[in-house]
């Protein structure tokens, strides 16, 4: 057993203490998200839908920390009508598609660069996005990665489950901090229960960690 074993089954146990009715909705709301992709057929004209899980209602059911700052409006219009942003958006949704999805994505997932062409793109106005970026990367691969969007919180997560290199990218610490929730719940004998929940729910434990955390150590 590990130090912070306690932590997760208690955030474990907060997960299932939520308000049931939210977390179905944010579920429904990612599954409706993988249908789209499912159903896309891999033209780059077809991504309209994108726009309804970038900001706005459909993301705050689903992203359940973190507030983004920065132009709404600007960052839809890159993610949406912008063909070196769309191009990469494709990448994503065909890895999405061919996967597998777990932790052997990561690098690829890394590789698309998806951040480096929005901040870099050169009608970008304002601050860069990174937030709504950390959002919908999020969105796109829930099975491997947590709810948790802010960068700074995902740190502190990381600490309390013992990760020692917390200065890696956004997309390998999300893999790597969703890694030890995981094995900590096999570790804790809880990993039968936690396989028949949903996606979101899954996803879910993660975020509880640091109130856990400030729980136990008074």
């Amino acid at each position: 057993m590990e130090p912070y074993d306690c932590i997760v089954e208690l955030a474990f146990q907060k997960m299932k203490q939520r308000n049931q009715l939210n977390d179905d909705e944010a579920n429904e709301t990612l599954q409706q998200l993988y249908k789209h992709i499912e159903d896309w057929d891999g033209a780059t004209g077809r991504l309209s839908f994108v726009g309804d899980y970038l900001v706005g209602i459909h993301m705050n059911k689903i992203i359940a920390r973190g507030s983004a700052t920065g132009s709404t409006e600007e960052f839809i219009r890159l993610m949406t009508m912008e063909p070196s942003v769309q191009k990469k958006i494709v990448e994503l949704m065909l890895l999405r598609k061919t996967g597998p999805l777990d932790e052997r994505l990561t690098n690829r997932i890394k590789d698309v660069e998806i951040e480096h062409a929005i901040n870099s793109h050169p009608s970008l106005l304002g601050n860069a996005p990174n937030q709504y970026i950390n959002r919908f990367i999020c969105c796109m691969f829930m099975e491997i990665m947590t709810p948790v969007a802010n960068n700074n919180d995902l740190k502190k997560i990381a600490k309390i489950l013992d990760i020692r290199d917390i200065n890696v990218s956004f997309i390998n610490l999300q893999v790597r901090v969703r890694g030890q929730v995981e094995s900590a719940l096999q570790r804790l004998k809880l990993d039968q229960e936690v396989s028949k929940l949903d996606v979101f729910r899954r996803a879910l434990i993660a975020y509880h960690i640091p109130q856990t955390y400030k729980e136990l150590n008074g």
